[in-house]
């Protein structure tokens, strides 16, 4: 009334909605660095934390699903020279030349009609096709004196042989019931037979199935640290590009005008990106199969943490004199929920700088931020309130 007689007019109020909705903001702000605005979260509704802990769950597992998506199926071809582009390139001319025709329907089945493959390799071993190069080998002399079988000379001499660099098997006979069971019988199955003659089959191979193939890079081989070196990638005939082509038609490189020798720098740069454009389709599904299932499996693995933390925060206030003590167990996880959403911020900075295509590099930084955050806490309630400026 007396601002009525003066003339003035009463001040507007916020309404309700917007009061609370910027009540709860300031108090989210709170809780990116007060461990005691977080214990608060009691007062809260008890929903109030979901939408906090469900956006904390997608941050954290983001360098997962950005290390996921980065994987690339194509690198021993398009990156470091494996030993792969020269010998590939020949592959596919073969094929054209000798009218090889490997056509994929529209089933995503690789299929020869022709019997085409047997034809022009079926009298190999193991009806594959090998690639070969002759190189220069250093080996000893074997000459001996009359009397022992010692080695007089010590001097290695280069000695040219033939050796296979690269092979290419296909099932044509469908022996196999996978590409899997092809693979092994020929690679790691204790009966297998190296192109070269060694104990170990030491060949970089691609092996061809009805449904996939398998790339398969130094097998049985080891690094310097003594592991196996050995990289072998599963991949399908799904990819809507390859329906109704044939292999040579996918794997061949197109030039603008007339195209260079088969030996130059060009011809081989665009084979490279011809056969890596083919492996990325063709390990696409995969890509996005194991994708989903690493980034489900880290977001589970996150939201587990995130309760057991709860948990621990639940049982470490039960203490007689704890002033916490008031807590239910429904109180410390909404507590933990807001106070994973800093953790997931910096373990999302962290293992994007650290992590590189180590997918497994934010959740861990995630779970030992939010452990020592948690711990920190537990410690500060045993000695009373926490401020919460």
């Amino acid at each position: 009334m007396a601002n009525k007689k003066n003339g003035k007019k009463a001040p507007k109020k916020a309404h309700p909605f917007w009061a609370r909705l910027w009540s709860g903001f300031r108090y989210w702000l709170q809780t990116l660095w007060s461990n005691g605005a977080c214990l608060l979260a009691r007062g809260k509704p008890w929903w109030a934390s979901l939408p906090v802990v469900i956006l904390s769950i997608i941050i954290a597992i983001i360098p997962t699903a950005v290390a996921m998506g980065n994987v690339s199926a194509s690198s021993f071809i398009t990156g470091q020279d494996l030993g792969l582009v020269a010998p590939t390139a020949a592959f596919v001319r073969d094929m054209e030349e000798k009218g090889i025709l490997l056509s994929i329907d529209k089933d995503g089945i690789l299929s020869d009609e022709n019997d085409s493959w047997e034809k022009a390799y079926g009298a190999n071993d193991l009806g594959a096709y090998y690639h070969t190069v002759v190189r220069e080998v250093p080996k000893l002399p074997v000459e001996t004196d009359s009397s022992s079988s010692q080695v007089i000379g010590s001097k290695p001499e280069l000695v040219e042989e033939t050796i296979v660099d690269f092979a290419v098997y296909y099932d044509y006979d469908g022996l196999y019931p996978s590409v899997t069971d092809f693979y092994e019988f020929v690679v790691t199955d204790e009966n297998s037979k190296d192109p070269n003659g060694e104990d170990a089959y030491s060949v970089n191979s691609l092996f061809l199935d009805s449904d996939g193939f398998i790339l398969t890079i130094m097998p049985n081989l080891v690094d310097s640290d003594g592991q196996k070196a050995e990289t072998s990638i599963r991949y399908y005939w799904d990819s809507e590009e390859f329906k109704g082509k044939t292999l040579v038609s996918l794997l061949t490189p197109t030039f603008e005008g007339e195209a260079p020798l088969p030996d130059s720098y060009e011809y081989r740069e665009a084979s490279r990106q011809a056969w890596g454009r083919f492996l990325d389709l063709a390990y696409a599904s995969t890509k996005w199969n194991a994708g989903w299932t690493n980034v489900g499996i880290i977001a589970a693995i996150v939201t587990g943490t995130i309760f057991i933390m709860g948990l621990i925060v639940f049982l470490a206030t039960r203490g007689k004199n704890n002033p916490y003590r008031p807590l239910n167990f429904w109180d410390a996880q909404q507590a933990v929920y807001f106070e994973s959403f800093t953790c997931a911020v910096i373990a999302m900075i962290l293992g994007f700088v650290f992590g590189g295509s180590n997918y497994v590099m934010g959740m861990t930084i995630f779970m030992m931020v939010l452990a020592v955050r948690v711990i920190y806490t537990i410690f500060k309630t045993m000695r009373g309130p926490i401020a919460q400026g």
